[in-house]
């Protein structure tokens, strides 16, 4: 939430939060809080700035 937050109250154009997931859990845990995978395979996922302002409306 800090880091979405942060994203909220930042003057820069952003897109998107990216992350790494660790492991395939640490996948699961962040496509079941609406995160996005960059490509088919890999581990870095993301969730648009439109997602997450929504969190705070």
């Amino acid at each position: 939430m800090d880091a979405f937050s942060r994203v909220l109250s930042s003057q820069k154009n952003i897109y998107a939060l990216i992350v790494e997931a660790n492991d395939e859990a640490a996948v699961s845990f962040y496509k079941a809080h609406c995160f996005l995978r960059l490509a088919v395979s890999g581990r870095r996922l993301f969730l648009p700035f439109a997602e997450i302002a929504k969190l705070f409306t």
